[in-house]
């Protein structure tokens, strides 16, 4: 018991002195300084006060600091005498002190802007006041207070104009008890305002307004249609004013301008015209004087003068009369004034008549028709008189200018003109001339002989044969022209560079005096038939890359005694081959050395010694149509790149190899290989490094073009560009790899030259970024693969015609976007998941027992979406397939199961396609196809499972299944593709057995389920021969479970060719068009042979 009693006691007097302690520091009170400070400007003494939970005190601007008296975990609140909180502050351990500050106010901005006229001054302020209220405002100008609130003022200034204005802006503020105000001052030059200037000119007679100008100063203005002036915001003061007409200066005065109320100043000029009266013009022989009489007004003689304009020519003169030449055809002429050298007043003109003319054409001497037409030339005449053979006289039309005469007798006649010009005089012209209608007889060929280079033609003419012409032909480009005065016809035997093709031809026409002409006779000499020869002949030019070019010579037709010389200009030379025509033949010539250039073939015949003229075969241009193993790419993670081809086997080449960074006008880098620095023992490869250019910039990637060119003396050839992307720290792979892993830091990874992963070696890259196998490389998997995207994933990308290539190994993608690229694998393993390809022919291409797991990959704009051979596994779930030719061909396979299948958007020719399969492990689920031709393909299989499908096609089949021995079809519906078109066959079935359940078919323009069952396969037919007579009758390979009513739109819902039945049991037919042995009892093959045809079975 005592025990206990003490042991209480013991603990119960630290626990007293504990709460001693604990009272001591939170309840005893305690004292802080508390303090205020209040704006230096502020007006009067004001005064707030401090509280606390125990006592209050006041603070003051005099006196603004005290001891307060506040628990420990107390605040302070800071409040006006009326009790308003200003701030509250926390008291923590250790602070002796508490300060409040009353904030500053101030005007933050007073300025102010001219108006657009000037006339008045817009001053603005804004004051920065918060907490304050605003109390007061008061702006003054001068003194004088002219507004006391707003923020913004808008003073007239006119009255002020050159005087300086001082504004005063005073704001008073107020918070709690403090009042402060704020000044501001800002003084204003007060510009003189401009004036208006408006000057009025009235230009005389004949002047144009236009050509008057104003100049005030150095301003210059036109007059406008008041023939009025306006010079705007002229500055007061003393100006020079200056008065122009067409460049010369009238007048020139000062004025003094002042503030004028905003009325304009008002001037008037007028401008009096030079003008001409009393204009003549009197003729002298062949020359007219001109006079005219003039009023200068108040101008000075010397400075006045006259042009003189007939036509295009213009004269000047000082007096009042000028003296032309009588011009040649009536015309106007004008007289202008000119003060000096400009006109200046109203143009006066008269009209003088032209100088007389006569001319007769041409009258030939002897006439060849009884009708004649004479021309002749004639101006300014008044009156024209014919007379023929002194016959009576007759008038002419001038304005006709012919004469025309009919019937005229043979022999010789006389005109003879009487001419009156427009001033009166007379003159006569007259002419002979002889009628001669008779024309000649052609000429005929009498013999012809060849003497030595000569041939000599005798002809047949007439007596009254003056001349003979004509035309021999050699060739289509070269004639002989012929006139002769006798009657033989000599021209040498044409050269070979006449175009000469064995055969003349003759066009010859006699003439007599009078220029009748004879028909014109023809004949034709032939001497070798070089055309004959030509059409046998053939030429071509064979070119393939890096061999000798070659021209192969062919002859269909054999000539006698001839033979054929060609010639092969070649860069380095003529190359000369003969043949024998008198035998066919077709040969092979390469030129060797040849391999690209200009090439011309050029050949001449020799037959009967006859040398035909030089032919051209042919002229072309050989290039090459590619570099072989031209590559670009980069090497270095600087950027550094390399560019390699195989050069051409022929040593008198050199290279060109130029870099240009793309999108700028330089930094070009060429290379040039010389023909010494090439191998042509051993064949390797040229190969030329580039610095990087990533040197010369901060960028992390640039893009290059790089072009090759080939040159010799005589050629030059620029192959198609290569374009190169740079990526600064990119990392290089190339080479045989070794166990690695690759983060996101590794980015951009590029494939260079040939990348292996050999058997037992594991290479995983990881992260975001772009993986690119470059230009020319290979990418070989032989172990094992991993490529696997976070966010935006992996872009695996191909410039090189390789993808990736596995034989044997493994390859795991998950989150990689295939671009431009395609992955071959025979023999291997492929994962891949949450993928997608594009723009590739091919992205998918597995062969020779390889395993695929495909789980969410979509293939956009491929050939055909993959090929699969002889795979041991192929499984494809949630697969979506667009704008690609094909989806999934599957050969072969050994096992596949499909789910979630889409191939609706833009599939042109086939959905999918499954064919040559023993296995029973074929599971198709949930497909969803829509194609131009064929939706779904099933052929060759021994089994197929097939639930859920929608299927669509626009021609063709929907689905086909051909050679199918166990088809289980479920809740598949099959369709047209509306807006684009209708198939013709919904289900194709050949040769196919197995069940259909849940099925529906619309829209085929021809049928909707047509069954082809001519053959079974083989273990369908064992069981049909098993079967007795009796049960063959009613035995079907085919069964449908289906309504009537998933038949809609069909031109047949149902066909049967062949001899096996259709079992429906339960299918309404009477609703349904069915062609089967109901119609038509049977069908007969190609062979003709006639067969009993199937029926549908409902029972």
């Amino acid at each position: 018991m005592k025990r206990s009693l003490k042991l209480t006691i013991g603990i119960a007097i630290p626990i007293a002195v504990l709460l001693v302690l604990l009272y001591f520091f939170l309840w005893t009170p305690i004292t802080i300084t508390v303090s205020v400070l209040f704006p230096t400007d502020a007006q009067g003494n004001p005064t707030i006060k401090a509280v606390s939970s125990i006592e209050e005190v006041n603070l003051s601007k005099n006196e603004p600091s005290a001891k307060l008296k506040a628990k420990r975990s107390d605040s302070v609140e800071f409040v006006t005498l009326e009790g308003v909180l200003l701030e509250r502050k926390e008291i923590t351990s250790g602070i002796k002190e508490l300060k409040y500050a009353f904030p500053e106010p101030n005007i933050s901005s007073f300025d102010y802007a001219f108006s657009e006229d000037g006339k008045q001054l817009i001053l603005n302020w804004r004051a920065e006041s918060s907490p304050y209220n605003i109390d007061t405002i008061s702006l003054e100008r001068n003194g004088t207070v002219v507004i006391r609130k707003g923020s913004s003022y808008t003073d007239n200034i006119v009255d002020f104009q050159g005087k300086t204005l001082s504004y005063d802006l005073t704001i008073g503020y107020k918070y709690g008890p403090v009042y402060i105000e704020k000044s501001k001052v800002i003084s204003v030059e007060v510009p003189l305002l401009p004036v208006e200037v408006e000057v009025k000119v009235t230009p005389g007679k004949g002047l144009d307004p236009e050509k008057v100008s104003l100049i005030l100063d150095e301003m210059s203005n036109k007059l406008e249609a008041n023939l009025k002036a306006v010079f705007s915001a002229v500055a007061q003061g003393k100006h020079k004013l200056e008065l122009q007409y067409d460049g010369i200066t009238l007048l020139t005065k000062e004025v003094v301008l002042k503030w004028n109320d905003d009325i304009p100043y008002l001037f008037e000029f007028p401008i009096d015209s030079i003008e001409i009266s009393e204009l003549s013009a009197v003729r002298d022989g062949d020359s007219v004087k001109l006079s005219w009489k003039s009023d200068l007004k108040s101008y000075v003689e010397t400075d006045v003068s006259y042009l003189i304009t007939v036509d295009a020519s213009t004269f000047k003169t000082m007096e009042n009369s000028y003296i032309l030449p009588l011009p040649e055809e009536t015309t106007q002429i004008k007289v202008i004034p000119l003060y000096k050298g400009v006109p200046f007043g109203p143009e006066k003109s008269i009209e003088v008549m032209g100088k007389p003319y006569f001319e007769l054409g041409e009258i030939p001497a002897f006439v060849p028709s009884d009708n004649l037409i004479i021309t002749f030339k004639a101006k300014n005449l008044s009156n024209l008189i014919l007379s023929l053979d002194d016959g009576a006289p007759v008038k002419v039309d001038i304005q006709k200018a012919v004469v025309p005469f009919k019937n005229l007798s043979e022999g010789l006649h006389r005109l003879a003109f009487s001419i009156i010009d427009l001033y009166g005089d007379s003159f006569t012209k007259s002419a002979t001339f002889v009628v001669d209608t008779t024309p000649p007889n052609e000429p005929t060929l009498l013999n012809y002989s060849v003497d030595e280079n000569r041939i000599v033609v005798d002809l047949g003419i007439s007596s009254d044969t003056a001349s003979i012409f004509g035309e021999v032909i050699v060739s289509n480009t070269t004639t002989y022209h012929i006139e002769t005065e006798t009657n033989q016809i000599i021209i040498p035997v044409p050269s070979p560079e006449t175009g000469f093709s064995g055969t003349l031809e003759f066009f010859l026409t006699a003439i007599d005096r009078a220029g009748n002409k004879s028909m014109k006779s023809s004949y034709k000499i032939e001497l070798v038939n070089f055309k004959k020869i030509k059409d046998a002949l053939s030429f071509n030019v064979i070119q393939k890359d890096y061999q000798p070019v070659t021209i192969r010579v062919a002859n269909t037709i054999a000539s006698k005694d001839a033979s054929l010389t060609i010639f092969v200009e070649t860069p380095k030379g003529t190359n000369t081959y003969t043949y024998d025509l008198s035998r066919t033949f077709n040969v092979l010539e390469p030129l060797d050395g040849i391999y690209f250039g200009d090439l011309r073939i050029l050949y001449s015949i020799n037959a009967l010694g006859i040398e035909s003229p030089t032919y051209v075969a042919t002229e072309t241009r050989v290039d090459l149509k590619n570099l072989e193993g031209f590559y670009a790419y980069q090497i270095d993670e600087d950027g550094k790149f390399r560019v390699r081809f195989y050069p051409v086997p022929d040593p008198d080449v050199k290279y060109r190899i130029r870099r240009k960074i793309l999108n700028t006008p330089i930094n070009q880098e060429v290379k040039t290989v010389l023909p010494d620095e090439i191998d042509f023992k051993d064949d390797p490869p040229i190969v030329r490094d580039f610095d990087s250019p990533l040197l010369l910039t901060n960028d992390a990637t640039t893009e290059v073009s790089v072009e090759v060119e080939i040159i010799t003396d005589h050629y030059s050839y620029k192959f198609p560009e290569k374009l190169l992307t740079l990526y600064r720290g990119a990392s290089i792979l190339t080479g045989t790899a070794t166990n690695a892993a690759f983060d996101e830091n590794a980015y951009p990874i590029l494939i260079a030259e040939n990348y292996t992963i050999p058997d037992n070696v594991e290479v995983s890259i990881q992260g975001d970024g772009l993986l690119l196998i470059q230009d020319g490389a290979s990418f070989v998997v032989n172990g094992k693969l991993n490529v696997s995207g976070d966010n935006n994933g992996v872009i695996l990308k191909s410039e090189s015609n390789n993808g990736i290539m596995l034989y044997g190994g493994e390859l795991n993608l998950k989150k990689v976007t295939g671009n431009e690229t395609s992955i071959f694998a025979s023999g291997a393993m492929l994962y891949i998941e949450n993928c997608a390809f594009m723009d590739t022919s091919n992205p998918l291409i597995v062969k020779s027992g390889s395993s695929l797991w495909l789980h969410n990959v979509s293939i956009n704009s491929a050939g055909t979406a993959g090929y699969i051979s002889d795979a041991n596994v192929f499984d494809a779930r949630n697969i979506e397939i667009r704008n690609s030719s094909k989806g999934f061909i599957i050969l072969n396979p050994k096992k596949v199961y499909i789910s979630e299948y889409k191939a609706k958007e833009g599939i042109k020719n086939t959905g999918l396609e499954i064919k040559n399969s023993d296995s029973e492990d074929i599971l198709l689920e949930e497909l969803d196809i829509s194609s131009g031709r064929f939706a779904l393909n099933l052929e060759n299989l021994k089994s197929v499972f097939l639930n859920g499908a929608q299927l669509k096609s626009s021609s063709f089949y929907v689905i086909a299944l051909s050679n199918v021995e166990d088809a289980q079809i479920a809740n598949v519906s099959v369709s047209n593709i509306p807006e684009k078109g209708k198939p013709n066959i919904g289900f194709f079935i050949a040769s196919t057995g197995g069940i259909f359940k849940n099925i529906s078919v619309n829209q085929c323009k021809e049928t909707g389920i047509f069954v082809n069952n001519r053959l079974l396969p083989k273990a369908l037919m064992d069981v049909y021969k098993a079967l007795s007579p009796k049960e063959k009758e009613n035995w079907a390979p085919l069964i449908l479970y289906a309504d009537a009513t998933a038949f809609s739109n069909n031109f047949y819902d149902i066909y049967i060719e062949g001899i096996y039945n259709l079992y429906a049991p339960g299918l309404d037919l009477s609703q349904l068009r069915i062609y089967d042995y109901r119609v038509d009892k049977t069908w007969s093959n190609e062979l003709g042979r006639i067969f009993p045809r199937g029926t549908v079975i409902v029972k």
